[in-house]
């Protein structure tokens, strides 16, 4: 993910009416990330965005096909973590990454 991180970018493959909710004790972003953060003194917002939190690459699956996409990911030696769910985008609300 690059140019706008798991924020930015996520939204880009949704239906419309879609959001991703983000389960941010899914995975440990790499200790790097954070030490740059708070260095910096980054704030949060931009921490998402610019450094994915360690995240490379994100992939929607249905429900009925986790099992073999974590498989595929698997038999690559992909590392890789379920890290949240599609959902009904809140009424009103512009974000369409909720992290939580």
């Amino acid at each position: 993910i690059t140019g706008g991180g798991i924020t930015g970018n996520t939204p880009r493959m949704l239906p419309a009416g879609q959001a991703a909710r983000i389960d941010l004790n899914s995975w440990r972003p790499p200790a790097i990330f954070e030490l740059l953060r708070r260095i910096g003194r980054v704030p949060e917002d931009d921490y998402r965005r610019t450094f994915n939190l360690g995240v490379g690459m994100i992939l929607a699956v249905g429900r009925r096909h986790l099992a073999k996409a974590a498989a595929l990911l698997s038999a690559q030696r992909a590392k890789h973590f379920l890290i949240g769910e599609v959902v009904a985008a809140p009424r009103g609300a512009k974000a369409r990454v909720i992290y939580q």
